[in-house]
């Protein structure tokens, strides 16, 4: 009976310090969520690995998507890719356009 208590004690150690590093954890991955939001000017969208060390990163700035080539030595711009058109953008063409066509028969009439 008197290994329970000397047993007990290591256990509740091993508890709060298994409870610390879960809490530092989950506030180091609140403080990245918050610090690489979609408010700020540098957006990080994808990535795709080459190689052991060498991957190919989709960043947008500001409205600027660039295609990054990064290794351990350097990183290099592989490509400015041009803007995608957003399906809202495509729907208020297509409304235009409509309404043109619209305005030139009646014209014609």
């Amino acid at each position: 009976m008197t290994e329970q208590p000397e047993l007990i004690q290591p256990i509740l150690n091993l508890a709060l310090v298994l409870l610390l590093v879960i809490a530092c954890l989950w506030y180091l991955k609140q403080f990245y969520l918050r610090k690489n939001s979609k408010s700020g000017r540098l957006v990080y969208l994808e990535t795709l690995a080459v190689g052991t060390k060498e991957r190919v990163v989709l960043i947008k700035v500001d409205s600027r998507t660039l295609l990054l080539g990064v290794s351990p030595q350097n990183v290099v711009l592989l490509s400015e890719l041009p803007e995608q058109k957003t399906s809202q953008d495509e729907e208020t063409e297509a409304k235009i356009s409509f309404s043109e066509v619209t305005k030139d028969i009646l014209r014609s009439s």
